[in-house]
This record gives C-alpha cells, structure tokens and sequence, in this order.
C-alpha cells in the first residue's frame, strides 16, 4: 500500500519526480518525449495536499514515465473516439435509419467491436472500460456519474447528471455480397453434325446458354457506431502540448497529473486551472491501467 501522510502545509520537497513533454499529432501516439528532474525527492505532494513518503526506483519512475505518456495519449485518443468525434460511418440505403439502431463503421483500423473493446480495455482499468463502453453521456459536458453497476441500464438518465446514457461503438449484423464469376453448364465435345437444311427449327435447341449465377451473400459481424452520437464540437482543449507529472505512490499505484497546453519551455503556470487534469495509473493483471478518462 502507499504511505502517504496528510499535512494542511505545502510541503518544500514537492519536485516533479518526471515531466514528461509529449507532443499529439491527431490520435497517432505521443512522438516527442524528454524526461527532467527524475531524482527521487524525500517527499512529494499530490493535488490534494496528500504529502507521499514512498520513495520509488529509479526503474520505477521510468517504467511509469514511459507507460504514462503512452497511456495518456491513448486517452486522448478514445476521447476523440467516443466524445469529440466518432469514427466514420456508411449510410442507410436512400437515406434510411438504421433498423438496429446503429450505423456500419467505415474504418481499417476498428472492423470489429472487439478489437474496439480489446483497445479501451488495454487502457483503463476494468471498470472504467466498462462505463466507457457502455455507459457514455451523450452529453460530455454533463457530470460523468461514477455508477457503473449492471442496474443502471443503457439509454437511461445517470445519477445527476441530467444526461441520457449511450453506447457509442456496438456489434451489428451486415450482410457481405460476395462476388462469384458467372458458371456456364459444359457440354461433352462431339463430333460436328450437319443439320439438314430443311430442318423446320421447331425442335428446341440442342446448346445450352450460359447460366449467371445468383447473387450472394453472407453475414458478418461489423463495428457499428449508434446513430444517436454526436460529436461534442464545442470541446477545445488544447491538447496539442502537454506535459506530464508523474508521483509513484506505491510499487502499483502513480499519480499522474497533466497539464494541457504547456509551452516549450515547461512553464506550468501557464496553464490554466481547467486545463489541468488528474488521475490515476495503477496495476491491475500485471499491466498500468488509467483508473478514469480524463478529458
């Protein structure tokens, strides 16, 4: 477990344990990394004024540095995912609803819901991947409720929120036509017969005409994106800089703490109170896991 200590004084120990400055092109992964200050102090403060007297390796503050900035822009990418954009979709022939309430995904990445699930869960810890998945206002600017048990159903107002639960991605039935060349019936090879001319042309022809083939098709399951998303285009935080604070609290749990739109130079009061986001990192089988979106 972690020490901590709680103190009602600003401790003058509280170095960054590791910045991390990261720079988001798109979704794509973090491509620029510089780590400083990576010493271990004698303590460090978290936000809420928690003084922690765990002092971590050297090989730790790097395996949480490393795996922070990797799972931070992996949470920027599900939010433009499932909050800020969606992923494209086909439409419904002449302009048709969607009988299942859900659109086919255009996308070569995501094919599948599984491999949608797969990713979410390769990020956050359980519980969190399940309430992204299943449990997502529609309306991101609405209070996120953290009630996630099986009775608060899908396409049901969450506690307090004011704010109708979706499930954004879902797996639908699409029906595949698969191309199949025409077949022609073959006939034996026989000798040439000649055909007496005074042959009235009322029996039936001997040759047989190319058969086409009928149509088909097959089923398959597919990603589906619901058809009662909407992008949340009023979002515009600036993600396109960040820097990253990282506390390791235990073995198993870091603090992470990031702050958007940092200049060059990690100058953090720069950033604005609202652009500062928390949350957690913990272990859960073995793997770093975020413990909530953050967005």
């Amino acid at each position: 477990m972690s020490e901590k200590k709680k103190t009602s004084k600003k401790s003058g120990a509280s170095a960054v344990v590791a910045t991390v400055i990261v720079a988001l092109a798109a979704v794509a992964a973090i491509v620029a990394l510089l780590m400083m200050n990576k010493s271990p102090s004698e303590n460090q403060e978290l936000p809420d004024g928690t003084v922690v007297t765990f002092k971590p390796t050297q090989e730790l503050i790097d395996e949480c540095g490393a795996k922070a900035q990797q799972l931070i822009s992996d949470n920027y990418r599900i939010v433009r995912l499932f909050i800020t954009e969606g992923l494209p979709y086909q439409e419904e022939p002449y302009g048709n609803r969607p009988e299942d309430g859900a659109y086919t995904v255009n996308s070569d990445e995501y094919k599948t819901y599984e491999q949608m699930e797969n990713y979410v869960n390769s990020v956050f810890v359980e519980e969190e991947a399940h309430r992204i998945l299943t449990h997502m206002p529609s309306d991101p600017a609405a209070v996120y409720s953290s009630d996630t048990s099986s009775d608060v159903s899908q396409n049901t107002f969450g506690s307090g929120s004011g704010s109708e639960y979706i499930s954004v991605y879902t797996s639908r039935v699409a029906y595949v036509d698969i191309p199949v060349e025409s077949s022609e019936v073959s006939l034996p090879k026989v000798p040439d017969i000649v055909v007496p001319e005074q042959s009235s042309g009322d029996e039936e022809s001997s040759s047989v005409a190319p058969k086409p083939s009928a149509p088909t098709y097959t089923k398959e399951s597919v990603l589906g994106i619901s058809e009662n998303f909407k992008p949340y285009t009023a979002y515009n935080k600036p993600w396109n800089s960040i820097s990253i604070k990282i506390i390791p609290t235990s073995e198993e749990e870091c603090h992470v703490t990031v702050y958007l739109g940092a200049d060059k130079d990690i100058n953090l009061s720069s950033v604005g109170e609202s652009d500062i986001l928390n949350t957690e990192m913990v272990k859960e089988n073995g793997e770093w896991r975020l413990t909530q979106l953050v967005f």
